[in-house]
């Protein structure tokens, strides 16, 4: 049910893009995420962008956060060489898409600062593998709701290109849905990724 709702999510944002003004821009960017639960670390998208008229935006970003974890033990063999045995290793990959209305504050260029927010859903994969005695592998899957504000600003520099400032507030708790409890009450398990952050990105232009 859950990845339909996805599915459909992204139908809808590409025939909205697909069929909104003319006048198109594609952003690449990379920054750094600072989440609740996790550490902070980087992350790649883009954002999608429509004319909505001269101030008002419509999009559609996605952005791709990974963090690896790994404990290994050294011992030294007393030559050249040291054996590492890996205790356990954890990946969490992260996905978040969103719908997004950008609002330009001021239309003098080359400089224009804008501000911005989007409502979407995260999508989120925790890959456990503990390698101590007895072997041990855990993949979950969680999912939820999710929405961003985000402040920043353009600086033209070609004339197809422009360089984009940005900070940005994200708002998520994916889930999944756990067996219930001994009085029959639904239990889930949340990972908190609610935190700030910033991006960096250069912006094509029609």
């Amino acid at each position: 049910m859950r990845l339909s709702i996805v599915i459909l999510f992204l139908l809808l944002s590409t025939a909205f893009l697909g069929t909104a003004a003319a006048q198109s821009s594609e952003t690449l960017r990379i920054g750094g995420f600072y989440p609740e639960s996790i550490d902070d670390g980087v992350t790649f998208g883009f954002h999608l962008k429509r004319a909505i008229d001269e101030r008002l935006d419509f999009g559609f970003s996605g952005d791709y956060f990974g963090k690896k974890y790994k404990s290994d033990t050294e011992i030294d063999t007393g030559g050249m060489t040291n054996t590492v045995i890996t205790n356990f290793e954890e990946t969490i990959i992260m996905i978040p898409l969103f719908l997004n209305l950008d609002y330009k504050l001021l239309l003098d260029y080359p400089i224009v600062p804008y501000i911005g927010g989007g409502a979407g859903y995260t999508l989120l994969w925790d890959k456990y593998d503990n390698y101590k005695s007895p072997y041990d592998e855990e993949r979950d899957f969680y999912h939820g709701f999710a929405w961003q504000a985000y402040a920043g600003t353009t600086l033209q520099i070609s004339s197809k290109a422009v360089l984009v400032l940005e900070g940005f507030y994200n708002n998520s708790k994916p889930s999944k849905k756990e067996e219930e409890d001994n009085s029959g009450r639904p239990v889930r398990t949340e990972i908190d990724v609610t935190g700030y952050g910033f991006r960096v990105g250069i912006k094509f232009t029609d």
